[in-house]
């Protein structure tokens, strides 16, 4: 789902979303703001009549972070000190958002203190649905000097967007992740925006003592202080949807590359050695295959809630059930591999591209599964890809899934849309059709040949329907037919 990928919906599925969001707007008079009035949505400029952006807010180039964690409160505390590109002119405002129950208590730019005016607006891209908006008046200062933010509050779960949505802060830990989910930190992106790449995180955590955190890029320290756990992090070159923070009663084991974060069940340590073995195979697969995916000197796995499969940058997390009962030939093996190639095979895509759900959650719906099948052997791939194809046409035929409940209605692949993605995911198009699409292209291919169009899809610095059918035609030209009809009907190519 989007790029913080795993169970939690992003922007939601069609109408179920729109009423959730219309409940939201109900729920905007429980959220006390200062300075202006309540916008509808999360514009990034002074928002009009519908909440449209009136102006584009400069971003972020690196982020300085520190944030501590007291569970038992539901609460954070937290000071953001911000890197901005230096512009030939100076804009006359910021705009950022936070999570709805986090509020601003002061702003500094330069050294001056700066003030603000803080709104809450509806907006899909946080679990709870709401946020606030912060509109940040520089009276001539220059972001480019660099903006400190100190702001805290608490984060309660909810359900308004999805039951899947677990995060939150309470007294079983921490569980956050960033833009798309749960807007820990100050994200200058209005919802539903592509929010690009940081040049650089340096973030530190501090929970209580029992507490191990576990974030994203590299733990570069861990130390004991004052009764308090602290752990200091720093990520180059990373999406703002990976910034995620995770924190419970954690023992950690590690076997280079890969660190686990373990509850203490016996059932559970038992299964780390398993998982570690299998993530550093399957990961030096990925590499070879498919190309980099950002620093891997470390890999991190963590023992997570219910709903807790995901993949941020190298944090990769697990459900506890999934965990317990790892097997690298089960459901809970292509669970981990699917979460784990995220990183590798997720082209740049934003979401009003056509291409969006194919290349966010079609493309890692796939590429785990050869990969596999080098693991574990051929006649594992082939039994699994039977399995997919009989599956497919089986719901096809039926219009329910495996449960016996309705499936959403069939569409081509690249009809579906960023809406469309918590619907179909897992389900239906996105799992089925679209990894038998790609097996059907690698045969025809061949390995090498698919890699190739494969990784030239990955590296395009923005893949579109045109891009799409360039490195086809330079790659894969007898194939350009065939993957048309693959993505744009719902028919399957015979042959």
């Amino acid at each position: 789902m989007i790029r913080a990928h795993g169970h939690g919906a992003v922007a939601g599925g069609g109408g179920h979303v729109r009423h959730r969001a219309a409940l939201a707007v109900l729920l905007l008079a429980l959220i006390p703001a200062t300075g202006n009035a309540v916008a509808a949505t999360g514009g990034s400029g002074d928002a009009g009549p519908t909440g449209g952006p009136a102006a584009a807010a400069p971003r972020p180039s690196a982020y300085e972070l520190q944030v501590a964690f007291s569970p038992a409160e539901h609460r954070l505390t937290g000071r953001a000190r911000m890197r901005f590109p230096r512009a030939a002119t100076r804009p006359d405002s910021l705009v950022f958002f936070l999570h709805g129950e986090l509020t601003v208590d002061s702003l500094a730019c330069g050294g001056a203190a700066l003030a603000c005016t803080q709104t809450p607006v509806v907006y899909p891209y946080s679990y709870s649905l709401l946020a606030r908006r912060v509109v940040v008046a520089l009276e001539g200062r220059d972001p480019a000097d660099g903006l400190t933010v100190w702001y805290g509050g608490t984060f309660h779960r909810s359900g308004a967007r999805a039951p899947s949505d677990y995060m939150r802060i309470g007294p079983d830990g921490v569980f956050l992740r960033s833009y798309g989910y749960s807007l820990w930190l100050p994200v200058f992106v209005p919802s539903g925006e592509a929010p690009g790449r940081l040049a650089q995180v340096a973030l530190e955590v501090s929970v209580p003592e029992a507490l191990r955190t576990v974030a994203v890029g590299t733990c570069v320290e861990r130390r004991q202080v004052g009764g308090r756990s602290v752990s200091r992090w720093l990520a180059e070159d990373v999406d703002l949807f990976d910034l995620q923070i995770t924190a419970r009663r954690y023992r950690i084991i590690t076997q280079d590359p890969v660190q686990l974060y373990v509850l203490e069940d016996p059932t559970g340590q038992a299964a780390a050695a398993r998982i570690a073995t299998f993530v550093a195979s399957l990961d030096s697969i990925y590499h070879a295959w498919y190309g980099e995916a950002g620093d891997r000197s470390q890999i991190h796995v963590m023992q997570m809630p219910r709903h807790g499969d995901i993949a941020s940058g190298n944090a990769i997390g697990l459900s506890g059930d999934l965990w317990r009962a790892f097997s690298r030939r089960s459901h809970t093996g292509r669970t981990l591999a699917h979460e784990l190639v995220h990183a590798y095979v997720t082209p740049q895509v934003t979401p009003g591209d056509s291409l969006y759900a194919l290349g966010r959650e079609g493309f890692p719906s796939y590429y785990h599964l050869p990969a596999l099948g080098a693991l574990l052997g051929r006649d594992a791939h082939a039994r699994e890809m039977a399995r997919l194809e009989e599956g497919y046409r089986q719901r096809r035929a039926r219009g329910t899934d495996g449960r016996g409940q309705p499936l959403p209605p069939e569409k081509p692949i690249l009809a579906l849309t960023a809406a469309d993605v918590s619907t179909y995911k897992d389900r239906f198009i996105l799992p089925d059709r679209v990894p038998l699409c790609l097996e059907d292209l690698r045969r025809r291919m061949g390995h090498e040949r698919f890699l190739a169009w494969s990784r030239a899809l990955f590296a395009a610095e923005s893949l579109d329907p045109g891009t799409l059918r360039a490195i086809t035609r330079d790659l894969a030209p007898a194939q350009a037919t065939r993957l048309h009809r693959w993505l744009m009907t719902t028919t399957i190519p015979g042959g």
